[in-house]
Parts: structure tokens; sequence; C-alpha cells
């Protein structure tokens, strides 16, 4: 499941807001959906459960019983629109998956998702998926479309896999833009490893993940290549915020890796959606973004594109080792 832009979005109970309105009324089933089909893994998820307005139970009692979040008896499935298939997902508990629930105001177990290997249909650039939800013989059939987007194209760092991280001059990234991207995020991993000088041993090899910068929107002046400027000096910083200070601990770094996560348009106009009409000059009411045919939540598409084992330029290296940021945390050749 895609980790940088397409973490999942939080699971809400919704409540319809206006002057008009009785807001004690009757119940209303409202499914909510979060899915990010993803090119790169082995196993698609996808978040379903239900939001309602009960006039009679507090919606805190309702977000910690399990039987008010989830449909007992749902069926979620995927059609492609190559071969006009409909493929079921199955309902798993994402804490056994490893996609453990945060602790919040829901019921943290069961932690139900609907999950289909990727092997278990074709995943093709540029093919329509529509989602459906079938909740029972009485309600309508929930459904949501999206497309299959390309990768995205690194080009700087290029193919001399050095990245040169000055204190006093911005890194600069660029990406091509691939077949329905509509918004990213880049990531580096930093690779290194450490040991304890006390305590001896072996060498641990470790990463470090630093989300440099999200939700970059294609715009007119980058519809095909997409650029971004680095301030050297915040790769130290991060560096420095984010790694134990120990003068017993000697680490050597490994590596780079340069990260960048396309996002499907659905995942752009909900967020665009979500920041329009906020400050203190605003209106009350706040939009919602959906691309479902009943109830609330997105269905869109992501892929991505790693250069791997990246190194950094000698003076960078040397800056890592001995700079006022960094020289505390042990960095040797």
């Amino acid at each position: 499941m895609n980790q940088y832009i397409f973490l999942f979005l939080s699971i809400f109970l919704i409540v319809s807001c206006d002057n008009d309105i009785d807001l004690v009324d009757t119940y209303k089933d409202i499914p909510i959906v979060y899915g990010i089909i993803s090119s790169q893994d082995t196993a698609q998820y996808i978040r379903v459960e239900k939001g309602f307005i009960d006039p009679s139970i507090s919606a805190l009692d309702i977000a910690q019983n399990p039987d008010s979040l989830y449909y007992e008896n749902a069926t979620v499935s995927i059609k492609l629109s190559s071969n006009d298939q409909i493929y079921q997902l199955e309902r798993v508990n994402g804490n056994l998956e490893g996609y453990v629930r945060d602790d919040g105001i829901f019921a943290q177990d069961p932690n139900y998702l609907y999950k289909i290997k990727s092997n278990s249909f074709p995943i093709v650039i540029g093919d329509t998926l529509e989602f459906q939800l079938k909740r029972n013989e009485n309600l309508p059939l929930v459904t949501a479309k999206t497309t299959i987007i390309d990768q995205p194209r690194i080009q700087l760092p290029g193919s001399a896999g050095v990245i040169n991280l000055n204190y006093s001059q911005p890194t600069r990234f660029s990406w091509r833009v691939g077949e329905g991207n509509a918004i990213f995020d880049l990531a580096l991993r930093i690779n290194y490893k450490e040991r304890n000088s006390v305590v001896g041993g072996e060498f641990e090899n470790l990463s470090l993940l630093w989300q440099v910068t999200k939700n970059i929107e294609i715009t007119e002046s980058n519809q095909s290549l997409v650029e971004y400027e680095l301030d050297g000096i915040d790769f130290y910083g991060t560096l420095a915020s984010r790694l134990e200070v120990n003068p017993d601990i000697v680490r050597k770094f490994l590596s780079i890796d340069v990260i960048v996560t396309a996002g499907g348009q659905e995942i752009s106009d909900y967020i665009t959606i979500g920041q329009a009409n906020l400050g203190i000059t605003s209106s009350q009411d706040i939009p919602t973004f959906t691309n479902l045919s009943v109830g609330r939540g997105i269905f869109s598409a992501s892929n991505q594109f790693e250069n791997s084992g990246m190194d950094i330029a000698p003076r960078s290296l040397d800056s890592l080792f001995n700079s006022q940021l960094t020289a505390a945390l042990n960095f040797t050749p």
C-alpha cells in the first residue's frame, strides 16, 4: 500500500450542516470508501466503512462499535474496461496484514479492509477501473471510476548517480510527467549503517525516509516536466533532527534513493477542494470532494519511480562528516 501521498485518509462520521436542516434526522446509511490502486504494490487494499447520522446514539459510541462501522455482508469488486471482467475482493483484518489502525476514536480491532492480489487481475496503463460496492439488495450499487496512470520518469539527478548537496546552493530534482499523472510527492530514502563502538558487533544497515515535499500539482507551466529545488542545508538539518546524538554510535553513509510518487486526477481534486474556502475570511461551508456515486470517499490510482543507490558528492560527504549540524552524528569515511 502506497506510503507517501496516498496515506490512508481518516475515515470520519459525516454530518451535513445546514441552517434549514433538522440535525436530528432518521437513520441514514452513508458508505465511506478509500482506495488507491498502485501499480507497484503486490496487493491492493480498499477501505469500506459506513458513516451515518443516528439521532438516538452518540457518535463516540458508534465509533467504538465495529458493527456500526462495517457492512456485514457487503460485496466489493473491481470491474476492468479492457476485458469487461469483474474481480471480487476478499475482506481481511488489516491488523493481521501489517496495516494496524492508528489509535483514535474508532475501534482498532477488527480493522476490516478489502484485498485483492495484484497478480489476480491485469493492471494496464490507461485502463479504466470501476469500483463497485453492493451493500444489500435494497440499496443502490455504489460505484467510482479511475484510470491506471503511468510512472513519472526522474531526469535529475541524472545517470551519473551523484547528488550535490551544498549548504549554500539548491539541489535540483526534475521528472517527466507520465500518462494520467496529476499530482506528485518527492521523497529521499537515506541509507546508512551504524554500530555501537562500546557494545561492538557488526554494522547494522538502516534507512531514514524523508518526505521532502508533497502535493506538487500539474500546471500549465509544468505539464511535461516538473522541477523542484531543495535547499542543501535542509538535508543536514533533517539528519540532525531525526538521528540520535550518541558519542558511542559510529555511522557510515551508504546511498540515497530518490522516490517520486504520482497520483491520479481524483487525488489532485480531493486535495484542491479540501484546501478551498479555508481561512479567516472563508465562509462557514467547507466543500467535500467525492467521486463515489453514493456516499463519501475517493477511488483513484498511483504510480511511482525510484532512482536507487545514488551517491553524494565528495564535498557533500565532507559536510556530512564535519559540519556544525551533523558532526555530532559521527558519520565517518
